[in-house]
């Protein structure tokens, strides 16, 4: 970032600030924010407690909750885990 660049950000910035936002809110927000790792462990949690409805309406089978723990351990939780829920995209996935 040049310093051209960073004082126009500097700027942008400091009009949020100006207009009423609290730049230092916005970021405590986006910290808490709930990340996809997070969500599958409540996924889990709601399946085993047949919370999870599968097609027909219908609790999951207990096949299906046997493989769930392994495939989003194998390959959700490495891939997009540490993202925020609200940052995935399908192009993303």
């Amino acid at each position: 970032m040049t310093a051209e660049q960073a004082r126009d950000r500097a700027m942008v910035e400091l009009a949020k600030v100006i207009s009423g936002e609290d730049p230092a809110d916005d970021r405590d927000q986006l910290r808490a924010a709930v990340t996809v790792a997070q969500l599958c462990d409540h996924y889990m949690a709601a399946a085993g407690a047949g919370l999870v409805l599968g097609r027909k309406g219908t609790p999951r089978n207990a096949r299906s909750l046997a493989t769930d723990p392994s495939r989003i351990d194998a390959h959700v939780k490495p891939l997009l885990g540490q993202l925020k829920a609200s940052e995935v995209t399908l192009a993303g996935i």
